[in-house]
């Protein structure tokens, strides 16, 4: 039979694997949003005006950014940052902003 200790480390084990294995799990899917932003940026020839430009490659650019901040915002242990969410008015990120919680 165990004892109180020898349980409690091993719920702290079991706490640490599961942690570790929804870390790796959000960080493979930044590493991959993140390589699709890139991605349009080199289809579209120039990061200059892709937060606001209307062509093909910038609107699927604004579409992922959000996303991204949101998973940077997981994996630093922040709030994210809505005026990165290009599709909401300001006072819509600026109420965003003030009241989310991580």
């Amino acid at each position: 039979m165990k004892n109180n200790k020898e349980l409690n480390r091993e719920k702290q084990c079991d706490i640490h694997v599961v942690m570790q294995k929804k870390f790796v799990k959000y960080f493979k899917l930044y590493k991959k949003v993140k390589a699709d932003l890139d991605h349009y940026v080199n289809m579209r020839g120039s990061s200059f005006g892709v937060g606001v430009g209307t062509d093909e490659y910038a609107i699927k650019w604004q579409g992922k950014q959000m996303r991204l901040e949101i998973l940077e915002a997981f994996l630093e242990g922040r709030s994210p940052n809505w005026y990165f969410a290009y599709y909401l008015n300001n006072e819509e990120r600026d109420r965003r902003n003030q009241s989310y919680c991580a």
